[in-house]
């Protein structure tokens, strides 16, 4: 009987597999019923996104209210925060991944390490309104914040 056994369930096997490969395809397609909207999944993100910024601008603030200019005590470290006196740089906390952070808009020679650099720093472009920047291999969301000696 162990024959007959091992012969059925040889001739059977590719059937009872296919079988199962349609009832987990069949779970699988029950599970993605309550697909969210991309428009729910856009309204999230902008939500948290908003948290993340007015949080960044609460440290800005600080920082331009500070004197002593020490450290941010509590800025996360995706949050970058540069404080410039006029072209100079006066402080900052947490570093962007970039060789060249001068801000003034006529950069008068050339880097010769390599051809490709820019002749301006990409922060040149902040303005007051919120836009993304590609530096490296992440994007960031930039905001200028008016204080004293910009």
């Amino acid at each position: 009987m162990t024959m007959r056994n091992n012969i059925f369930i040889t001739r059977r096997l590719p059937l009872i597999i296919l079988f199962l490969a349609f009832a987990l395809f069949m779970l699988s397609m029950v599970g993605n019923s309550g697909e969210i909207e991309s428009s729910e999944i856009a309204e999230r993100t902008t939500v948290r996104l908003e948290k993340r910024l007015a949080k960044l601008e609460s440290y800005a603030y600080a920082a331009l209210e500070r004197h002593d200019h020490g450290c941010l005590e509590g800025l996360p470290e995706d949050m970058v925060i540069y404080m410039y006196q006029n072209d100079s740089l006066k402080f900052w906390s947490n570093q962007f991944p970039i060789i060249n952070d001068d801000i003034s808009h006529r950069l008068t020679v050339q880097r010769l390490t390599s051809y490709s650099n820019r002749l301006s720093s990409p922060l040149t472009d902040v303005t007051e309104d919120i836009s993304y920047m590609n530096l490296g291999p992440k994007w960031y969301a930039i905001k200028l914040i008016p204080g004293d000696g910009n």
